[in-house]
C-alpha cells in the first residue's frame, strides 16, 4: 500500500501507519487494537522491553490464550520515517524527553497519552504549532513475564479521550475517532482537553492513593464502605480545588457523579472497584506508580497549574 502524506487526505485511507512511541502497557494496548484491525503498526522500545520484544514479539492474553501481534518493532526512529499518527505513550517525567526526540521527525500527528495537570504549552513549543494532539487512554493492564494482560476501562467511567487544544473538531481528530472505533476501542472527543486532564488526574489519584493507603486490592477495599466513603470524601476535595481554580468538571459524567449524594457516590465506586479493570490496574503497587501519583496529587492541591 501505497503511504499518502498529509493531514488533508488522512481520511481517505482506511488503514494508516502508526508509530508507538513506548512500548509499556498502553503503548502495547494500543498496538495490539490497530494492528489487529490491518494497520501498519510500529512500536518503539528500549532497554530490557526491547530486548523481550525482539526476542519473542509482543505478546498478549486474549480469551485465555497467549498471542503474537502482527507489529513491527523498532529500535530507533528516524527523522525522515513518516507516520500518519505518533501515539507518545510514556510516564509523566519521560514526556518531554520523548517530544524532544520527535520535534524533528516529519509526521504531523503526534497524540500524548500522559498523566498531565500542567497544561499542554511545554508539549507544543517542543513540537511545534498544530501537531499536538492531547489525549488520554481508557485501558489498563499489566505485563507479566513478557505478556501483556489487560482491559478496556468500562464505558460509564472512562472512555479514550482526545482533542484539539483550540476546542474545534478538527478533521484529523474526527479520523482519530474512527480509527480508535474500528479498533474496538471505545472512544470520544473532548471539546476541553486541559480540563479533562485535570479531572481526570483529581480521579485516579484519590482512587489509587486510597487503595496504597489501606494497603489492599481494589476488591478487598469495595467491601468496606468506610473505606470507600473516605476515597470519594478526597475526591470530592480534588474536584472542589479544581472547580474553585475556574475549570469544569469534564467530562459530563464525572460532572454528574460529583453533584450525587455521598451513598450514592460510595456505591458506584463500590461497583467499579469490583471491575476487571480496577482489579488488573488500579494501585499496581510499584514504586514508580505511588511516586508519580503523590506528586500529581501534591501538584493538585498546591495549585500548580494556570488558572
Amino acid at each position: 500500500m501505497n503511504w499518502i502524506r498529509g493531514n488533508d487526505i488522512l481520511s481517505q485511507k482506511r488503514k494508516y501507519k502508526i508509530l508507538i512511541y513506548g512500548a509499556g502497557v498502553i503503548g502495547s494496548i494500543l498496538a495490539v487494537h490497530f494492528s489487529k484491525n490491518g494497520n501498519d503498526v510500529h512500536v518503539y522500545a528500549r532497554n530490557d522491553r526491547l530486548e523481550v520484544l525482539e526476542e519473542k514479539g509482543l505478546l498478549y492474553e486474549e480469551e485465555g490464550k497467549v498471542v503474537k501481534a502482527r507489529v513491527t518493532v523498532d529500535s530507533n526512529v528516524s527523522d525522515g520515517d513518516y507516520y500518519d499518527y505518533i501515539f507518545v505513550t510514556v510516564r509523566r517525567n519521560q514526556i518531554l524527553n520523548a517530544l524532544s526526540e520527535l520535534k524533528n521527525n516529519i509526521s504531523l500527528n503526534i497524540v500524548t497519552m500522559v498523566n498531565n495537570i500542567e497544561g499542554y504549552t511545554a508539549f507544543g513549543e517542543i513540537l511545534g504549532q498544530g501537531r499536538l494532539i492531547p489525549a488520554f487512554p481508557g485501558a489498563g493492564g499489566k505485563i507479566e513475564k513478557g505478556v501483556l494482560r489487560y482491559s478496556l476501562v468500562p464505558s460509564f467511567i472512562q472512555k479514550t479521550t482526545f482533542g484539539e487544544l483550540n476546542g474545534k473538531t478538527s478533521k484529523r481528530v474526527v479520523v482519530l475517532l474512527k480509527l480508535f472505533r474500528s479498533s474496538g476501542i471505545p472512544c470520544e472527543i473532548s471539546r476541553n482537553m486541559e480540563a479533562w486532564q485535570k479531572c481526570h488526574v483529581a480521579f485516579i489519584t484519590a482512587l489509587e492513593l486510597g487503595i496504597y493507603s489501606y494497603g489492599e486490592t481494589s476488591k478487598e477495599v469495595a467491601k468496606h464502605n468506610d473505606q470507600l466513603i473516605e476515597i470519594v470524601q478526597s475526591l470530592n476535595r480534588n474536584f472542589k480545588v479544581i472547580s474553585e481554580a475556574g475549570f469544569t468538571i469534564e467530562p459530563q459524567n464525572l460532572r454528574v457523579f460529583y453533584h450525587l449524594p455521598l451513598k450514592i457516590q460510595r456505591d458506584i465506586l463500590k461497583k467499579l472497584f469490583k471491575t476487571k479493570f480496577a482489579e488488573g490496574a488500579l494501585a499496581s503497587g510499584s514504586k514508580k506508580s505511588k511516586e508519580e501519583m503523590g506528586k500529581l496529587q501534591s501538584e493538585l492541591l498546591s495549585m500548580k497549574f494556570p488558572q
